[in-house]
């Protein structure tokens, strides 16, 4: 009952959003909010992804038979990130979260030439588990440049 109106109220807000930032986006030549398959354009504040799903993302790429210990970022989104979002029109947080896309709390930032295992080890020995994040340039930054 009450869920399912604050989910719709919540949803309508967070759609509003994306269309405002789609139109600033479209006057101004930048990069446009992220869809989903029903259309609804999604601003980055709700691009977020949560530390567990970090956690599942790192360890099944470990998992894989494509993981080099000494990749970096770049490689990590050329392997795993383009094949699983390829024509999707969004990342990896919000193709996790499509259903109930989460709003940021917290960014975390990178270097495309840092090693990408550092920087998920680094991120899941610091990040709390309250936290909903956005993780620089790993998502956004493929959705901006077209590349998804």
């Amino acid at each position: 009952g009450s869920f399912l109106v604050l989910r719709s109220q919540s949803w309508k807000l967070m759609a509003d959003q994306g269309q405002r930032a789609a139109q600033r986006a479209m006057a101004q030549g930048t990069a446009m909010p992220q869809r989903l398959p029903d259309g609804t354009m999604v601003p980055p504040r709700y691009w977020g992804i949560t530390r567990d799903q970090v956690e599942s993302l790192y360890r099944c790429a470990k998992a894989d038979p494509r993981w080099s210990d000494n990749d970096d970022v770049r490689q990590f989104v050329q392997k795993f990130v383009h094949p699983s979002t390829a024509g999707t029109g969004h990342g990896v947080a919000l193709h996790m979260n499509r259903s109930r896309p989460l709003q940021v709390n917290l960014m975390v930032s990178h270097a495309w030439s840092e090693n990408c295992g550092d920087f998920f080890e680094d991120f899941l020995r610091k990040m709390a588990r309250l936290f909903w994040t956005i993780v620089s340039q790993i998502a956004p930054e493929l959705c901006a440049s077209g590349r998804l």
